[in-house]
C-alpha cells in the first residue's frame, strides 16, 4: 500500500511520499532539504534507507545511506540528547536489537555531508564520523 505525504511549504503544496516514509523540511541559504526515509521491515533485520530531497539549486532525490532498524525523525529540540550539532539540517535516529544509529546531514558549499554515529544499548555511543558527501551542485 502506498500513502502520499502532504506537506505544506511556503504556501505551496509539495506532494512526495513512499511507504511508511517520513519527512522533516529544513530552509538554509538558497536550498530546502526534506528528509526521505524509505522504511523496508522485511522480518528479521529492518532497514531504512536515508535520503533527502533538494529543492531550489541541485533540486532532486539523492541517495544517502542505510542502517539497521526502522528510523525516524528527530526533532530539532531532539539533536541535543542525540548528539547532533545545531547546525545540521536534518537528522533521525534508528534502533534494532541493541544498537541504535543516528545519522544527520549538513549542508556545506554545494554539498551535503553525511554523519552517522552508532550507540549501544546500556549506554555509549561512537563520536559522529563523516560517511559521505553528496555534491549537490
Amino acid at each position: 500500500m502506498r500513502r502520499n505525504l502532504f506537506v505544506l511549504l511556503f504556501g505551496l503544496t509539495v506532494v512526495f511520499g513512499f511507504l511508511n516514509s517520513s519527512s522533516i523540511y529544513s530552509g538554509m541559504g538558497k536550498f530546502v532539504i526534506m528528509l526521505d526515509l524509505v522504511q523496508n521491515d522485511n522480518g528479521d533485520n529492518p532497514t531504512t534507507n536515508i535520503g533527502f530531497y533538494l529543492s531550489g539549486i541541485g533540486a532532486g532525490r539523492y541517495e544517502c545511506i542505510t542502517v539497521t532498524g526502522l528510523a525516524e525523525d528527530l526533532s530539532t529540540d531532539m539533536y541535543r540528547s542525540h548528539g547532533v550539532p545545531k547546525n545540521a539540517d536534518a537528522a533521525c535516529h534508528s534502533f534494532w536489537a541493541g544498537m541504535g544509529e543516528t545519522v544527520y546531514l549538513v549542508q556545506k558549499k554545494g554539498n551535503v555531508e553525511v554523519y552517522k554515529r552508532e550507540e549501544y544499548e546500556g549506554g555509549g555511543a561512537s563520536k559522529y564520523k563523516k560517511v559521505k558527501t553528496v555534491n549537490i551542485y
